[in-house]
Order: C-alpha cells, then structure tokens, then sequence
C-alpha cells in the first residue's frame, strides 16, 4: 500500500543533493530555503519579529518595498528551471528518463579508507563500516556519495 510518502528537506538545494535524496527514497521534496535564498533573503534570522531586513519575512509596508517583485520574479523562475535542468541531466547520466526512477542502486558510498559500498550494500548493513561514537568525521569512515549507475 502506498499511503506513506516521504518528503526530503533540509539544505537540499543543488540538483546532486536532491537526486541524492531521491535515491535514498523520497518521493518529493522541499527546497524552501533555496526559494528563500533565490528571492533575496539574507538569513537575517529576524523573520518572526517583522524587522527582516530584505522585506523578504515582513508584513511592514516600508521594509515590503526593498522586495521588488519585478526583479525577484526572474531569479525564482531561473532557480526552479536551473534545478529541473539539472537533476533531468543527472537522471540522464544515470541512463534515467526521469529523476523519479532514481534508488539506492544509482549510489556509490566510499568510506575513509577507499572501498566502495553500492548503496543497496550500505543501506541494508551490508559490508556497513562501523562508526564509533565521538569520533572525527575520518575516523567514522563517514563515506562520500557519488551518483552512478550501478545495477
């Protein structure tokens, strides 16, 4: 039964990190910040006392006019067609015809000291590098992700 449905969020903001989402199972996701960030906000974290700097958060007419729709208009629509564009093209390099066929076999984790995991492997504890917990980041054998087609 498919009644659940996962939505990524959290900094994903570039097209690697959104496909990378998608391969671990989610099925949309939410690019508030970018949408933030692609109108002008300056993370001023000022959003819940009116005083938002960019008028990006305010309901106060005078700090309203430093957001010229106008111009934010074209920087939202050049964000959204950016990361299309560029999440189709990583659908594509993984021989994809859409980036909602991405899953944990399109993923490759590297640990520290080099040996590669599909992400199949890694994600059910198979061959999972143990992590300790106080450790730096080296010690964990934290991987780095890579996007690939790996079936």
């Amino acid at each position: 039964m498919d009644r659940v449905k996962l939505i990524a969020s959290g900094k994903l903001i570039t097209p690697d990190k959104m496909a990378y989402a998608l391969c671990l199972g989610a099925d949309l996701i939410n690019t508030a910040r970018a949408f933030m960030i692609s109108v002008g906000c300056i993370m001023a974290q000022t959003c819940h006392s009116n005083t938002c700097p960019v008028g990006v958060a305010t309901t106060d007419p005078k700090r309203e006019k430093a957001l010229v729709i106008e111009e934010k208009m074209y920087r939202v629509c050049n964000y959204v067609i950016s990361s299309r564009e560029g999440l189709f093209n990583l659908a594509a390099a993984a021989g994809l015809e859409s980036p909602v066929e991405f899953n944990e076999n399109h993923l490759m984790f590297r640990t520290a000291d080099g040996r590669l995991y599909t992400g199949k492997e890694y994600l059910h504890g198979i061959n999972k590098p143990s992590v300790v917990s106080g450790s730096t980041r080296e010690q964990m054998s934290i991987p780095d992700v890579q996007l690939g087609s790996f079936h």
